[in-house]
């Protein structure tokens, strides 16, 4: 799974860079106010979690409720 996940990630940093040099990326004054907050958020949360323990199920769908509140939010909101 570590070789899928560091292909992944390698394909979308080339592709975003690739877009970048064709056309500058501007990202909105909502974008920078709400979701990356939110994005950094969920990282320091995910990182906070991996440290303490093994992630158990009820874990998982904690972050999968917290992910579709997000998502209904963006719905709302946009």
């Amino acid at each position: 799974t570590a070789n899928a996940v560091g292909s992944n990630i390698f394909l979308l940093t080339l592709t975003l860079g690739l877009a970048a040099l064709a056309a500058p990326i501007v990202a909105g004054p909502q974008t920078l106010r709400f979701d990356v907050p939110v994005m950094l958020g969920s990282a320091l949360l995910l990182c906070l979690l991996l440290f303490r323990s093994r992630l158990h199920w009820r874990t998982g769908l904690c972050l999968l409720i917290l992910y579709a509140g997000y998502l209904a939010y963006q719905f709302v909101v946009k």
